[in-house]
């Protein structure tokens, strides 16, 4: 069992995502027939379903700045809460069932996915996992937020193929129930439970919403 476990990371091996109700819990039939992938409402997007996430970038933690002057100096500076969390996410690929979810398209009968002036993006939770030096799991993760609609890069090809890739921008926001917007863990600490970090990242009708 590894002790005093660290941040500094390697790479990024996968997302996983899921559609939160209004009462802030993954809403387990938000992706419908779909199931490639999706484990009680979280749709994890790996090599085998997204053929790889390429970018996991997170961005925004810091909180704004003020500073408190009396007597001609400089008092204090006050610096509370979170900022403006956002991810980028790009994958190789990504499968249309779930993007259009995520985004908020409505898709008729015929298969036409679209969006207009009536259509709202749900709130997701998202987590992203990357590798430790002693090669544990690095999580970290985004609990309440919306997806910006993917936009599309086509190009032609020439002497080789150009590769259009999908990629997201999440904006989080904290959740309503606890005003937790961000969370991190190393599995290398003696302290960490994968049960206990999926109930606070994805919690469900049973298991409420962890404050630890």
């Amino acid at each position: 069992m590894a002790t005093n476990p660290n941040i500094g990371s390697f790479g990024v091996k996968y997302a996983r995502i899921a559609v939160l109700d209004s009462d802030e819990k993954v809403n387990t039939t938000a992706f419908g027939s779909y199931t490639n992938g999706v484990t009680n409402g979280i749709f994890k997007a790996d090599e085998k379903t997204a053929r790889g996430i390429t970018v996991g970038n997170i961005t925004g933690l810091a909180p704004n700045s003020s500073d408190v002057y009396g007597s001609n100096i400089k008092i204090s500076t006050i610096r509370n809460g979170v900022g403006n969390p956002s991810a980028t996410l790009t994958f190789n690929d990504f499968p249309m069932e779930v993007l259009h979810v995520l985004n908020g398209y409505t898709v008729d009968e015929k298969g036409i996915a679209s969006l207009g002036a009536d259509n709202k993006a749900p709130y997701c939770a998202v987590e992203l996992v990357s590798t430790d030096w002693d090669g544990n799991d690095l999580h970290f993760a985004l609990l309440k937020g919306l997806f910006s609609p993917v936009e599309h890069d086509l190009q032609t090809d020439n002497e080789s193929k150009q590769q259009a890739t999908v990629s997201f921008t999440f904006t989080g926001s904290a959740r309503l129930s606890d005003r937790k917007a961000y969370g991190e863990v190393n599995s290398g600490d003696p302290k960490f439970d994968q049960k206990s970090w999926d109930d606070f990242v994805f919690p469900t009708a049973t298991s409420g919403v962890s404050s630890h």
